[in-house]
């Protein structure tokens, strides 16, 4: 098992995430250097990563969901240069941050390498219910819920939580 932390800034929330995830997670810790396609990327990249190396986290380079599908890419590169108030050639250029983390993207390509999964080793596996002896999965359900109202509610269930006088 391995974890990628996906910041969005390097700020102090980060940085707390970060040293739990070290602290959690140790060396299958990872954190993601992904461009947002906002200004001052090269910049947050800097930062996240010189905060990885003081935790001791190795980086990995993964994309941003920016389309659904590849049809729209290039409206997404349209999108990102009005915003960023660019043309769509400096914002290619852009995206060049990326390739000086290396050894991030030799990790990604080493991950992806170990992850051999298919959707054929999934299979529906309905838990058991657990059923009160005498009772229906319905009333037994019921049951439970009651169960476990002390809990939810100490001073008492609110009025508009109680069941209808029917019920």
């Amino acid at each position: 098992m391995i974890g990628i932390l996906v910041p969005d800034l390097p700020d102090d929330a980060f940085g707390i995430q970060l040293r739990k995830m070290a602290e959690l997670l140790g060396d299958h810790a990872y954190v993601s250097l992904c461009l947002r396609r906002r200004q001052n990327d090269q910049l947050r990249l800097h930062e996240i990563s010189n905060l990885a190396a003081r935790f001791k986290v190795k980086t990995v380079v993964t994309n941003d969901v920016l389309f659904h599908e590849p049809g729209r890419r290039q409206l997404q590169d349209i999108v990102t240069c009005i915003r960023t108030r660019t043309t769509r050639s400096a914002s290619s250029a852009s995206a060049m941050p990326i390739a000086s983390y290396r050894e991030a993207l030799a990790r990604t390509v080493e991950i992806v390498a170990r992850a051999k999964f298919s959707l054929e080793e999934l299979t529906d596996q309905y838990p058991e219910e657990a059923i009160v002896p005498g009772k229906d999965a319905q009333a037994s359900l019921e049951h439970y819920v009651w169960q476990c109202i002390p809990d939810r509610y100490p001073e008492g269930m609110p009025p508009d939580v109680l069941p209808a006088p029917d019920q």
